[in-house]
């Protein structure tokens, strides 16, 4: 007989579509890794979008503000999915935008995932960031020769 478990896919599609219906679709590996990353990091990757915002607008050299623009897609997708978006939307400004609205909807998708370590306290107790008082209660725990 066995157990049978069906899975779920830890992806979340983020879809971009033109006007003409034409459709582009890029996956957020939804990971304990990258949600912990997100749900840890929301306010300093708010803030390091603005702060990129704000080196584009002074900013005259269209290399330097690609290699910006690039380097938050690359943290959330990886590698060469910013060349993808790019080649679909065509407007470095626009990509920037969109990927602001990523950020602003990856909290609601991974909450209905139930992958919210801060929401979900049996997942929480697994992956959820150390703190100075737990590191300090875990490593006494080693040196007593518990787990």
């Amino acid at each position: 007989m066995g157990i049978k478990i069906q899975t779920q896919t830890l992806e979340i599609p983020v879809e971009f579509e033109k006007e003409n219906g034409e459709k582009l679709t890029i996956n957020f590996d939804a990971s304990d890794e990258n949600v912990k990353r997100i749900v840890y990091g929301e306010k300093s990757i708010k803030e390091d979008v603005r702060s990129k915002l704000e080196q584009i607008d002074s900013d005259d050299n269209f290399e330097h503000s690609e290699a910006v623009v690039r380097e938050l897609y690359t943290y959330l997708f990886g590698e060469d999915v910013f060349d993808e978006v790019y080649e679909f939307i065509g407007s470095l400004t626009k990509c920037l935008e969109y990927y602001s609205a990523i950020i602003e909807g990856l909290g609601p998708e991974i909450d209905a995932l139930g992958l919210d370590p801060e929401k979900n306290q049996e997942l929480g107790k697994y992956i959820k960031e150390d703190t100075g008082k737990n590191k300090k209660k875990n490593a006494k725990k080693k040196k007593n020769g518990k787990k």
